[in-house]
Formats: structure tokens, sequence, C-alpha cells
């Protein structure tokens, strides 16, 4: 979660090359949509073992910090959004109308029932009346004449840039023409089917849980384009590599420490509002399961102290979580209940043949599974905001974590660590004096209790007025921008 704003040499070779892409191919539109911006994201993982070949290219790394003055990852966003490049149009807003997406289900029928609410997401939900708008669906039936005629003059104007690119080190190569120009058929019906749904709805807001998707990019220069107010509402923990280049005109934020992490980017404080994370006000109250079917179906008694751990998908780092869980000794009454990730490829083969720990099968509930613990390890996942609600002490570890393009590239799986979230735990001796601190009836869970008590104060607003003090944000958002 968050991350230092200083600049890395990854950060270098990420966005000097994804400032390279936007300039050299600016001017190139797709429906009077930025063409370069739009495939942000396909960009940014097609770059991916440029940037890992060349980490330790230190004559590289040098020249392009001296020629892009990256400092701050304010910097970057700020010279990322200045090549979008958009002309503004006039679109006549319904002020009934919002735009947002399907995570946000429950607060939209909770809150916004005076509101002509459209859902957008990747999956039909057919538990809910209010009007949705299914990206998987919409492709499919994307093919006409506009389509195609966009396509050809988009290829044809690729093709010409490409020529005058044989001198850049890395847009001269053949695998990325290559790319490039299978790419371009798709980003025409992307950005052809959301400036569809935009140009229909008519939203006086639009509302994301992230801009770090093919349709969160695309939504962001369309909502610039029409001049509609563009929010950032996150419902997981975010880092920059899933905020930038961001262009929303306001961040709905959890606490005081994002709203400073933000100000630390560049955003202006004016459009922060401070709402908490609507997501943990609808997540489940009462577990689906019993505690008592729990402890006999996993054969654990009333006496064990339960200890979950909530995994992550760090290919190369879970085999030290499982090495530390193995140390823990038989002769205390504590049990280890390990919840997957579902992206955790790590089978938890020796942990899954010890009496004193059990690895839940993959579907089984989260919230059950919260309940029924009575505290939480974690690195940085989400759940551990989701465990501290349900007044659950938390064990935060930091093993070391290798270099990794999409999971580890900066600080932001120290998070917790370096905000005293609770237990802190680096090393297999520190998790065994844990436990037996755990097992000994000492004072030390209930610090451990009160540290992560006065985490969750310091970064989440109160969740039970979340609901209403989001729906007065938006209220306010769509007054002060009436046409």
């Amino acid at each position: 979660m968050f991350g230092e704003n200083e600049v890395n040499n990854y950060h270098v070779l990420k966005y000097s090359l994804l400032q390279d892409f936007f300039s050299c191919f600016s001017g190139i539109e797709a429906f009077g949509i930025p063409f370069a911006p739009s495939l942000t994201v396909q960009f940014l993982n097609h770059i991916q073992p440029f940037v890992d070949e060349n980490l330790n290219d230190l004559l590289l790394i040098r020249r392009l910090r001296k020629k892009k003055d990256f400092k701050t990852m304010g910097d970057i966003n700020r010279k990322l959004v200045e090549f979008d490049h958009i002309t503004p149009v006039v679109l006549k807003k319904d002020p009934s109308s919002i735009l947002m997406a399907s995570e946000y289900l429950p607060f939209a029928e909770d809150q916004l029932k005076e509101y002509n609410v459209t859902l957008y997401g990747s999956k039909r939900n057919d538990s809910t009346k209010l009007k949705q708008y299914i990206f998987k669906e919409e492709i499919v039936k994307s093919k006409n004449q506009h389509i195609l005629k966009e396509q050809e003059s988009l290829k044809k104007q690729i093709v010409q840039q490409l020529k005058r690119l044989s001198n850049h080190y890395y847009f001269k190569e053949d695998s990325f023409q290559q790319w490039l120009l299978k790419v371009d058929i798709s980003v025409v019906k992307w950005v052809y089917i959301i400036k569809e749904l935009v140009v229909n709805t008519k939203p006086s807001i639009i509302i994301v849980p992230s801009e770090a998707s093919q349709y969160g990019a695309i939504l962001g220069l369309i909502a610039s384009k029409y001049q509609i107010p563009f929010v950032n509402m996150p419902l997981l923990t975010i880092a920059d590599h899933i905020l930038i280049p961001s262009r929303a005109t306001h961040y709905f934020v959890w606490g005081d420490h994002q709203k400073s992490w933000l100000l630390q980017r560049g955003v202006k404080e004016n459009h922060i509002f401070l709402t908490g994370n609507v997501k943990f006000s609808y997540d489940s109250t009462v577990a689906t399961q019993s505690k008592e079917l729990f402890l006999k179906e996993f054969n654990l008694s009333e006496t064990d102290y339960l200890v979950g751990f909530t995994s992550q998908s760090f290919i190369d780092t879970n085999d030290q979580i499982e090495h530390w869980i193995l140390s823990l000794p038989a002769d205390l009454s504590i049990k280890v209940i390990i919840k997957k990730h579902p992206n955790d490829p790590y089978d938890y083969f020796q942990a899954r043949r010890q009496k004193n720990i059990v690895v839940l099968p993959d579907d089984y509930p989260l919230f059950s599974f919260l309940h029924h613990i009575d505290g939480l390890m974690t690195i940085s996942s989400t759940t551990a905001f989701e465990a501290a609600l349900l007044k659950k002490p938390l064990f935060i570890l930091q093993p070391s974590i290798p270099y990794h393009y999409k999971l580890c590239h900066n600080s932001n799986h120290t998070f917790f660590a370096t905000n005293q979230a609770g237990g802190i735990i680096s090393n297999k001796d520190e998790f065994v004096e844990s436990m037996r601190k755990l097992s000994s009836g000492s004072t030390y869970e209930l610090s451990i209790k009160q540290r992560t008590a006065q985490f969750l104060k310091k970064n989440l607003l109160n969740t039970k007025k979340t609901p209403s003090v989001v729906k007065r944000c938006i209220q306010k958002i769509i007054s002060e921008n009436k046409q």
C-alpha cells in the first residue's frame, strides 16, 4: 500500500518509456480520444521484459534521469498527463445520471435510489435492478463500419509514425512494432464502446475504483473530453502503479494518511475528500458458518488460539512464510489458519501435513474466516483493515520480498509495519517469540490490539458514516458542476 514519493530506478525505466510513448504518438486519436494514453495498461505490461533486463544498466538509467528529471512520483504524473491534448466537447449532462463501477453496487442500491445509476463492469449481476453495461458483451457486439474505418485510419497513422522512430532505443525494435500493430485494433473497440456508454448515459459524475485498468484509463480520458467530474474512489489498498497516470478531478480517500500521500503527489487539497472506504461499510458483519461448525469441520478446539494468515501472490516469498509457520512449537495451544489469496500459486504442501496448521479450501468465505480467527497475520493485504474493523489484533509479516515488476518494486509492502499497525514479525525467531507471548496469557495480545486500534483510528474514517458522507460528496460535486 502507498509507497515512497522518491523515484527509484524501476520508475525511471518504466515511466520514461511511457512518457516517450505518449510523446511519440501524440496527435494520433481514436474517435477523438488520444491513442497512446488509451493503451497505458497494455503498454506497461508489454515493456516488463525490457525494464526487468535493464534494472542494472546504470548508464542508461543515469542518462534517463538527466533527460527526464523525474524526482518524485508527482513529477511523473504531472508530466504524463501533459500529453493528453484533449479538445473539450460540450455534452449536456443529466443531473440525475451517475456512472460508476459495479463494485459499488451495495452502496448504489442503499444510498442512490433517487438517481439514475448505471453500473459498468465485466460481469453481469442478476440480483440487481440497476442498469448494467457489461464490457465483454459490448465488445462482442462492436462490429460496424465506424469501427472498421477508424481502425484502418489509426493503423495508417501508426505505420507512418513508426517510420520516424527508427532511432528510438525501444520503439525501433520489431517486437514493439509488431505488438503495437496488433493491439491498435482492440483499443479502437474499447474507446468506441466506452464513449457510447458515456454519450448515451450523459452522467453528471463518473466514479471509478482504479484508473489502472483498460476502462479506467479510457473513462478518465473521455471524462476529460466531455468535462465530466471524474472521481477516484478506491476500495482496495492503493499504490502508485494503480494510480499513475491519474486524471481524476476528485479523490475520495480513507483517511488522513491517504490524503497526505496524495498531497505529496501534487494533488490539490480541495480535490481530496475524506470519506472512508465505502466497501468496508457493506462487508459482511456476520459469519456464514457458526464458530462451532468451523471448529468441528477443521478439527479445532475451543481452547485453541487461532492465528489467521492471509497470503498474497508473492511468487518467491510465501515459502518463507510457510517455513516460519512450520516452526510453531507443538506445545503451544495455537493453531495457524491459512487463507490463500486467489492468485497465490504456492501450495503450502508441508503446512497441510501439520496438525497445528489448517489450509482452508480455496472457496471458504473470507469473512467467515476473519470472524472466527483470534488474530491475523499478513504482509500488506487489505484484509488487515477488514480484520482490524472486527477488532482482531494484527501481526505484520516482513519477510524479504525480491523485486518483481508488478508485485514488489518499492516500499509499499512495508506500510503496515512502518505505521505500527500491530506486532511486527521479520523472521522465524520473531514469529516463534510472538506466538509464545500469545500463548503465555500475558498482556501481549492486549498491547497489540491497542496498537491495531490506534492505527485504524489514524488511517480509516468511521465506516458507519461513510455511505452518507460519500453521498453528500457526490451531491456536492454534481451541484457545483451543473450546466
